[in-house]
């Protein structure tokens, strides 16, 4: 088996991302899937919420802020190509990749999480949440990353069930909006 990537990304920090992440890997159990988190912020890590192999984080900050900031307040800048040595290193099996905080979260002063997608050269599943104020987010998150020109597998709503909203998202995209099950994101990720 070749190595595959697919970039759990989402509209915002605290929107589902690592519980994706975690349904992913149970969805690919049998395929020996791993997990990577590049980077990580804040004293909650989300690797203790993943079930499986997980790689280590190539940087990690305790303070919760974005992490271009808590890099400088550590005296470090996050190198992208570093990151991506890391990414190459990993061995040949599925990995489920989670990004940090939103589409557009500084990384470093001139870098994003977008920059960091495109680094690696895998493809993406946005989470969006289901509250006020989703659609907006959502949009402008799809929007950002069809300029880099990223491929996206889908959306996935993460929340209280909104009746006619996949219907309003999807008047404004081609993505799919796909359920968080194990077997749609399975389906999902053999399909990259």
């Amino acid at each position: 088996m070749k190595k595959q990537g697919l970039f759990v990304t989402g509209t915002d920090t605290g929107i589902g991302k690592t519980f994706i992440s975690n349904l992913l890997m149970t969805a690919l159990q049998g395929m020996q899937p791993g997990y990577f988190k590049p980077i990580q912020t804040g004293k909650d890590w989300d690797e203790d919420a993943i079930e499986g192999e997980i790689a280590p984080s190539v940087y990690s900050f305790s303070d919760p802020m974005a992490p271009s900031r808590a890099a400088q307040k550590a005296h470090e800048v996050i190198d992208l190509d570093r990151i991506r040595r890391a990414w190459d290193s990993l061995d040949d099996r599925p990995w489920v990749i989670e990004g940090v905080g939103g589409v557009l979260v500084p990384l470093n002063q001139c870098q994003t999480v977008r920059d960091l997608i495109v680094t690696l050269g895998v493809p993406a599943l946005l989470v969006a949440s289901t509250r006020l104020g989703t659609i907006n987010h959502t949009l402008l998150s799809l929007e950002a990353l069809e300029r880099a020109h990223i491929p996206l597998v889908g959306i996935v709503l993460n929340g209280d069930k909104d009746l006619g909203l996949a219907e309003t998202l999807q008047d404004f995209t081609q993505v799919p909006i796909v359920e968080a099950t194990p077997q749609v994101l399975r389906g999902l990720f053999l399909s990259l």
